[in-house]
């Protein structure tokens, strides 16, 4: 709930309140501005509160349009604009109209759009003199013409109304102000805009896109390369060799499949390592042990050894 001094408001949709982004506070601390997201057919409501110490008036403003004035001690919440004394209709979000009608190119009846503005007035206590029940039909001042192509700046949605709903009789007072309309106490600005426009302005992040759907035959084809990491050629340095003439086929050192298969031939070259020294081990162990090599049947005869001559050998039993 975007606050400033003693004062804040916040959106309502299914009574909860609408994430606010941006939230800023003008130089002179008169000012906070906000934006949240908006979706056309959302039905919402405006809540206010105050710790004041005294009574204040919450004027809403709708597209640059005074649409509701409700006195406030602590908090309420408004509804709707009211249309009799004892109905009111829904705020909600919707789509704008577009034109490209020349009478409708002045952009000043759209400088607000898209915004909705709780103004604070403050009143002089104890100036009431008399009390009527309200019957002004502010909705009335709710407009849903064309807006030129060229004035949708603030984006594609507008306030529209909803449902009628009954309410109860809401009471007036008339009342001296501190404050004038135009130059409020404090003023609390929610500029509302649609996912896409939010996302684009960078006010909230883009949602993330998925990662790129990998064909199973190619991830089972990499499960079996590490799980058989010797069914591939070995480079000079133990690393799996590229097939000479393949063309688009590269390893990456970081890709999963390929760190288990490094993992692998590094245990595999520890393994061979120990069978070698193993094997040493048992040499020395027979030559101790007075254990000798069974001869070879081979002959080799004496008189044939020498440099150039040629050597026969002899492979029978005796």
């Amino acid at each position: 709930m975007p606050e400033i001094k003693e004062f804040g408001a916040s959106l309502l949709v299914d009574g909860k309140e609408l994430e606010e982004y941006d939230v800023e506070v003008d130089a002179d601390d008169s000012t906070v501005t906000c934006f949240v997201r908006s979706v056309a057919g959302q039905v919402f409501q405006i809540k206010v509160h105050s710790r004041y110490k005294d009574l204040v008036m919450f004027g809403i403003m709708v597209d640059g349009t005074n649409v509701s004035r409700r006195l406030c001690l602590r908090e309420e919440v408004i509804k709707g604009v009211k249309k009799t004394a004892t109905s009111y209709q829904q705020f909600a979000f919707g789509d704008l109209r577009m034109t490209d009608e020349d009478d409708a190119r002045d952009g000043s009846q759209w400088a607000d759009l898209g915004s909705i503005e709780a103004r604070v007035l403050r009143v002089v206590p104890g100036s009431s003199r008399n009390t009527t029940t309200s019957t002004y039909d502010y909705t009335a001042n709710i407009k849903n013409g064309p807006v030129h192509e060229r004035s949708k700046k603030a984006g594609t949605h507008r306030v529209t109304l909803g449902e009628v709903q009954t309410d109860e009789a809401v009471q007036t007072v008339t009342v001296d102000y501190i404050d004038s309309w135009k130059i409020p106490f404090v003023k609390i600005r929610f500029l509302y805009r649609p996912k896409d426009i939010l996302q684009a302005q960078e006010i909230i992040p883009r949602t993330p896109s998925p990662p790129p759907r990998i064909p199973a035959h190619s991830l089972k084809r990499r499960n079996s390369e590490a799980e058989h990491p010797l069914s591939r050629p070995m480079g000079r340095e133990g690393s799996p060799a590229q097939a000479s003439g393949s063309q688009g086929v590269k390893y990456e050192d970081d890709h999963p499949s390929s760190q288990a298969l490094t993992e692998k031939e590094e245990r595999m070259r520890a393994m061979l390592a120990e069978a070698e020294r193993i094997r040493c081990e048992l040499e020395v162990e027979r030559s101790q042990l007075g254990i000798k090599r069974e001869p070879s049947p081979i002959r080799v005869p004496q008189a044939s050894r020498g440099p150039g001559r040629r050597i026969f050998i002899d492979l029978t039993d005796d």
